[in-house]
């Protein structure tokens, strides 16, 4: 009896876990696409995707459908593209983003994702952000923005990025922290400050 109470605890528990991080994944998925709205040009296309179609997936890639956690487009959409993207056959974007925590099965989602979307499209950029559960308040808050270090072996634990560039060289990683940025080959870039702030 007391094995059946401990595992049914620990399944409310484990359920509770993923509840929480899934709802952290979003918060920083919207920041993220926030950020975008504040520097959003002319070139730089958002497709606002009816709520049915945003949660089936939109692509449909090799019999699978895929969908960034954030994708953003550099290229002129048609209405129709914008509007009912699977029938138009709405382009991919040209930065795939997917956040994660660092842990399986959420870290190999993401990495199995890019993977196998890279094995159809190229001229695409792939990030994929590791948060941490927890972290603290930035020491520096008025401090200067400064660009993260990349190396060539995954970090041991979070927070760190995954990079995999447009023209299918092995990805590289990056560390970062408060008052660090990445900047994309496409000349976008990501402040980790506001990655960290929704963690808080």
């Amino acid at each position: 009896m007391s094995v059946a109470t401990e595992g049914v605890e620990e399944m409310l528990f484990e359920g509770t876990r993923e509840t929480r991080q899934t709802s952290k994944i979003t918060e920083i998925c919207a920041k993220i696409d926030e950020l975008l709205e504040q520097v959003q040009k002319d070139d730089v296309v958002k497709i606002n995707l009816p709520d049915e179609l945003a949660s089936n997936g939109i692509y449909s890639i090799g019999g699978a459908e895929r969908r960034p956690d954030v994708g953003v487009w550099f290229i002129s959409s048609t209405q129709g593209q914008c509007t009912h993207p699977l029938i138009n056959q709405c382009p991919p974007p040209d930065v795939w983003i997917e956040v994660f925590f660092d842990k399986d099965p959420n870290r190999s989602n993401a990495i199995n994702k890019v993977n196998y979307c890279k094995r159809f499209w190229n001229g695409i950029e792939y990030v994929g952000i590791a948060i941490p559960e927890t972290t603290r308040q930035n020491p520096n808050p008025g401090q200067a923005s400064t660009a993260v270090v990349q190396r060539n072996n995954r970090p041991n634990r979070p927070p760190y990025g995954i990079y995999w560039d447009t023209n299918g060289n092995p990805p590289v990683y990056f560390t970062y922290t408060w008052n660090n940025h990445f900047d994309l080959t496409c000349g976008w870039r990501l402040d980790f400050n506001i990655v960290l702030n929704e963690i808080l």
